[in-house]
């Protein structure tokens, strides 16, 4: 009976000991859960975000190509004492006046090698 006793002890005690050793991979096993948990609704706010970003970028960017109808290219222009932005002011200023016909300008682009390039509004 004390071999049996010894016995169930020993069993009793294995027993006590692997239960340990289970809460112990099950409280790791909750702090990894915890960990990817976490990890996943920073990745899903990341998707998220970008998401937002390519909406925004599809409604607010959009790309152009081609030369306006009514763009001019300017060549022969005497090279001056001028800066470039001087230049660029008075040819602005020429094509604006009413008494060269002008009329409101979009946008030039005066490079000092004798070129530039006006482009006007559209009239819509």
């Amino acid at each position: 009976m004390l071999i049996s006793v010894v016995t169930t002890l020993e069993t009793v005690e294995k027993a006590e000991k692997e239960k340990a050793d289970l809460l112990q991979c099950k409280s790791s096993a909750d702090e990894e859960c915890v960990k990817a948990e976490k990890e996943l609704i920073k990745l899903k706010d990341f998707q998220e975000k970008q998401q937002k970003e390519i909406i925004m970028s599809r409604d607010t960017r959009q790309l152009y190509c081609g030369v306006s109808k009514k763009t001019i290219l300017l060549q022969g222009i005497q090279e001056t004492e001028e800066d470039e932005e001087s230049v660029q002011d008075m040819i602005e200023i020429h094509f604006q006046k009413p008494s060269n016909r002008g009329g409101e300008i979009e946008n030039i682009k005066y490079v000092s090698k004798g070129i530039t390039w006006v482009c006007f509004e559209e009239d819509i």
